[in-house]
């Protein structure tokens, strides 16, 4: 009979410790979650960006100064190219994905051309 009070406190604290664990699994999930999205936004902008350049190269559109656009399903990357004095060109790529998002990457290229 003298064991009757100590049993609720008890439940208590046990009950306080599994809602205090439950609490932060779901912070952890939260948070993973937000790194999740912001990891597929960037990896999406990354993967426009890469095939604009590969592209680019490829169509051999660097060659003289110009300014366009590749359009992808995601979004879309503008271009614009510069010519250096020492005879390469400077690219700047612009993806911008459907939800607004941007990334932008720079390089040169050399002329093969000569010219």
């Amino acid at each position: 009979m003298k064991q009757k009070g100590a049993i609720m406190p008890i439940i208590l604290i046990i009950c306080f410790l599994f809602s205090a664990l439950l609490l932060f699994q779901v912070k952890i999930y939260v948070n993973e979650k937000q790194n999740i999205r912001h990891e597929h936004r960037v990896l999406t902008l990354e993967w426009m960006l890469r095939n604009a350049e590969k592209q680019l190269v490829e169509d051999e559109k660097y060659v003289s100064e110009r300014e366009g656009s590749y359009d992808f399903p995601n979004g879309e990357v503008y271009y614009q190219t510069k010519k250096e004095p020492e005879g390469s060109f400077s690219i700047q790529l612009r993806a911008k994905d459907n939800l607004g998002n941007e990334r932008n990457h720079d390089f040169y290229m050399e002329n093969e051309q000569g010219e």
